[in-house]
């Protein structure tokens, strides 16, 4: 991750060149290209669903490589014409480039087509396959059209009821296909911020680690490699996630993994009872203010039961990531894609929403001392909401 400074640096340079050129842009030609901006979200997906960037050989320091469009269809077994079309079009958005040799167009991945490879490290393929999936538009073009008057979720006005619901109790094939992109999404978005959230949260001196909600673990397998010298790490999750945890995890002799759900207190307990530092990563925007403040309230009892049980630790620390609202509305990159992400929560699940700092202050117990939460901002739209547990809370 680049230093704060910097960071900061290329986030105010980004914003200025963004807005002048945006201002400088007339109005109507403004308002035409925002209403045709899932066109550009059916390019991107046309890339990154038929692997057209695999397709295409890296350019080597000579010049060479890239494939023509025909060469690209060919391979990955697609209507030439309409291969070509596309690939043009994502050339004037950046992902592809051109040159010419001999009257021949080649095309080259850029710095952006890179992240729709399906082997690159950093790739975003998954997250844009499920971002365009058929029930993912449905609902939030639903949530435009009918949410805003019912209160509704987008998806419950589509598929009469909520997203969790259909995915947990529509055994198809349709529901199995999804799950796996939308798992596949989540490990990507939390392998993303990992690297955001890791550079700035200090777990020297953490015991146990406990992951609330952590899919497959790979947010434990990141901080286990970036902290060799935590002993026990904890991972709890729904059956039917933690069924599905990654072989590094279920190899190492350092993890225990509990399957409930954290509005089951007795289990919450039971797999809490020797953390350090518990991690809620991406979990609270799922949910409404309500149940958000249950899962608060559960997990304060939960290790609040340790100073029955005589464990001995004074403290221990509740590490919220998630994206942050800002406090201040303007058209900032940042703020567009935060507010976006809410809306995208928004045709999901009821209630489900992105919140500010503020808004996460409203929601925690209001025993808990204001003095003993912190806000941790980091490099990106994400940000840390750090508590310190006293275990003498009186709820």
């Amino acid at each position: 991750m680049p230093p704060w400074p910097i960071f900061k640096a290329a986030v105010a340079v980004n914003k200025f060149l963004t807005l002048a050129s945006e201002k400088s842009a007339p109005p109507h030609q403004r308002i035409l290209s925002l209403s045709m901006a899932y066109t550009q979200s059916a390019i991107i997906y046309a890339i990154a669903k038929h692997k057209i960037t695999d397709a295409i050989p890296n350019e080597k320091n000579d010049g060479s490589g890239g494939a023509t469009c025909e060469q690209v269809a060919q391979i990955q077994n697609l209507d030439i014409k309409f291969t070509c079309r596309f690939m043009v079009a994502a050339s004037t958005m950046g992902i592809l480039k051109t040159k010419s040799f001999n009257s021949i167009t080649m095309f080259f991945t850029t710095t952006l087509g890179d992240l729709l490879r399906s082997d690159h490290p950093k790739s975003l393929r998954d997250n844009v396959l499920y971002l365009n999936q058929a029930e993912k538009i449905s609902s939030v073009y639903a949530g435009a059209e009918k949410s805003i008057k019912t209160g509704n979720s987008g998806f419950f006005e589509v598929y009469g009821k909520t997203f969790f619901d259909w995915l947990a109790n529509e055994d198809n094939d349709r529901t199995k296909e999804f799950q796996q992109v939308f798992d596949a999404a989540m490990s990507s978005t939390n392998r993303i911020s990992t690297r955001s959230i890791l550079a700035d949260l200090d777990l020297s001196n953490a015991q146990t680690v406990c992951d609330v909600g952590g899919g497959r673990g790979n947010f434990l397998i990141e901080i286990a490699r970036k902290y060799p010298n935590i002993p026990n790490f904890v991972l709890f999750d729904l059956p039917g996630s933690v069924a599905h945890a990654l072989p590094e995890l279920l190899a190492s002799n350092r993890t225990q993994i509990f399957s409930g759900s954290f509005f089951d207190l007795p289990k919450l307990q039971f797999a809490l009872q020797d953390c350090s530092f518990i991690t809620l990563e991406h979990v609270l925007h799922n949910w409404d203010d309500d149940h958000a403040a249950i899962i608060f309230s559960n997990i304060i009892q939960a290790v609040s039961s340790k100073k029955e049980q005589h464990h001995y630790q004074n403290s221990i620390v509740l590490a919220i990531a998630d994206f942050i609202q800002p406090d201040i509305i303007s058209e900032s990159p940042m703020s567009r894609a935060v507010s976006a992400l809410d809306i995208q929560m928004l045709s999901t699940q009821p209630g489900a929403r992105e919140r500010s700092y503020h808004d996460f202050l409203s929601i925690i117990p209001h025993y808990v001392p204001r003095d003993s939460i912190s806000l941790i901002p980091l490099r990106g739209p994400y940000g840390i909401i750090q508590i310190d547990l006293h275990l003498d809370y009186s709820s």
